[in-house]
């Protein structure tokens, strides 16, 4: 489980070391917010990539 402030580096390390595909994200007091997956977490650093790259 993941907050919705947690590092994407920290959620990718976790999807990573325990071999999941996704994650759900939670606020502190265990409210679900929703869930977020490994390649929603790859997009981003690509499109980061991608603008740094252009700039």
């Amino acid at each position: 489980m993941v907050g919705p402030n947690d590092d994407l580096e920290h959620t990718l390390s976790l999807l990573d070391r325990h071999e999941f595909w996704a994650l759900p994200v939670c606020e502190e007091d265990g409210r679900y917010l929703g869930f977020i997956v490994k390649t929603d977490i790859l997009a981003r650093y690509r499109r980061q990539l991608i603008q740094e790259s252009e700039a």
